[in-house]
C-alpha cells in the first residue's frame, strides 16, 4: 500500500473519530443526555459528574470533596473540630474537656470533685477539708454558733412585732440577715467581711450559693430593714416587717445546712 493511501486512511479515520466524538459530546437526545450519557451540566443519569459528585457536591458515599458528609463528619466520623456525633474527640473528651463519665483528664467531675468527692483545693462537697475547716477557715462549730445568733434575732424580732415595735424588730431582722449571708459566702467562697450586703447578694446569685428566688427576697427584706428607710413612721408596716422576718427564717434554714 502506498504512503499516500495510508495517510488517506489515517485522515479519514481521524475525521470520523473526531466527528463521532463531537456528535457524542455535543448532540443531546430528547431525554437530555448526550452520547456519553451526560446532560448539559455534565451529570450522568445517576446525577454524578466526572469526578463522581452530585449537584449538591457529594459522592456516592455521601462525602464532599473535602471528605465530609452533609452533617459535617468525615469517614472516621469526626467533624472539622475533631469531635464525633456524640460530641467526643479521639481521646474521648467533649469540647469542655470531660469524658463520658463527665470527668476531665485529671479525674475531676463537672463540679470539680474527684472520685473521692474532694476538689482541687482539698475540700469535700460539704465545703470542709479533712481537718474539718472550710475555705473561710471556719468549722461546723462556728456556724452552729452563728445559727444560734440568728435564732436569737428571730425570737427578738418576733416579740417586738407582737409589741408593735416594728423599727426594733426590723433592726434585729437586719442583723440576722447580715450574719446569715456572711456565713453562706464565708463557707463557700472565703472571707467577705469587706463587702457590702448588696454585693454579697450578687455573689450568692453569681456563684449559685443559694436559690435565686431567695436572693431576690433577701434584697427586698434588707431594703425594708435598712437604716434610713424608716424616718417616717408611716412607711413601717407590720406586713413588710413580717415579710422580712419570713425571709430571715428561710436564710436560717440555709445556714443550718453548713
Amino acid at each position: 500500500m502506498k504512503k499516500k493511501d495510508i495517510y488517506k486512511i489515517i485522515l479519514t479515520t481521524s475525521i470520523s473519530t473526531g466527528v463521532g466524538f463531537i456528535y457524542k459530546r455535543f448532540f443531546y437526545k430528547k431525554d437530555g443526555f448526550n452520547g456519553f450519557n451526560r446532560d448539559k451540566e455534565g451529570f450522568d443519569r445517576n446525577g454524578f459528574d466526572k469526578e463522581g459528585y452530585n449537584r449538591e457536591g457529594y459522592n456516592k458515599d455521601g462525602f464532599n470533596i473535602s471528605g465530609y458528609d452533609k452533617d459535617g463528619y468525615n469517614h472516621e466520623g469526626y467533624n472539622r473540630f475533631g469531635f464525633n456525633r456524640e460530641g467526643y474527640n479521639k481521646l474521648g473528651y467533649d469540647k469542655d474537656g470531660f469524658n463520658r463519665e463527665k470527668r476531665d483528664k485529671f479525674g475531676y467531675d463537672i463540679y470539680g470533685y474527684d472520685r473521692n468527692g474532694v476538689n482541687k483545693l482539698g475540700f469535700y462537697k460539704d465545703g470542709y477539708n479533712a481537718s474539718g475547716m472550710d475555705i473561710g477557715k471556719q468549722t461546723r462549730e462556728y456556724y452552729n454558733g452563728e445559727c444560734k445568733k440568728i435564732e436569737e434575732h428571730l425570737n427578738k424580732s418576733k416579740a417586738r412585732m407582737n409589741s408593735n415595735e416594728l423599727e426594733y424588730a426590723s433592726l434585729d431582722i437586719r442583723l440576722g440577715l447580715e450574719i446569715g449571708v456572711r456565713c453562706i459566702i464565708t463557707h463557700w467562697e472565703g472571707d467577705c467581711s469587706s463587702e457590702k450586703f448588696q454585693h454579697k447578694i450578687i455573689t450568692c446569685r453569681e456563684k449559685d450559693l443559694i436559690p435565686n428566688v431567695l436572693c431576690d427576697r433577701l434584697k427586698e427584706a434588707y431594703k425594708i430593714c435598712s437604716k434610713g428607710q424608716h424616718d417616717n413612721e408611716a412607711v413601717i408596716t407590720s406586713k413588710k416587717v413580717y415579710f422580712a422576718y419570713k425571709v430571715l427564717k428561710e436564710l436560717y434554714t440555709e445556714v443550718e445546712k453548713l
